[in-house]
């Protein structure tokens, strides 16, 4: 099997990064930020195993309890995870048909 045969589009592969792109998704990372004058902001990575969405929400003295300020969405980290998962698939696809013959 060459590196062409081993990258190239199968059902198996697609439908395994579908479902771990859809894995991926369930998983955030929480940190709390703690700045002057009392203030704390959450934030919330979402995505693996680069965040492809960061929401930050803040309460304090001069924020609201629960208030989003800042939604963002990495469209470039987007991209590497699915490659990322895609190369993913194919390897887990490639040890389970290696495995699978003998």
């Amino acid at each position: 099997m060459g590196l062409k045969e081993f990258l190239k589009p199968d059902w198996r592969k697609i439908a395994l990064m579908i479902i771990l792109i859809f894995l991926s998704f369930l998983y955030y990372r929480e940190t709390i930020e703690l700045h002057k004058y009392n203030m704390q902001a959450e934030i919330r990575d979402y995505g693996l195993p680069f965040p492809y969405y960061t929401r930050r929400c803040g309460w304090g003295v001069p924020m609201k309890a629960g208030v989003c300020m800042i939604e963002t969405y990495y469209y470039s980290n987007s991209f590497i995870n699915i490659i990322f998962w895609y190369l993913l698939s194919c390897l887990i696809i490639w040890i389970y048909d290696r495995v699978k013959w003998r």
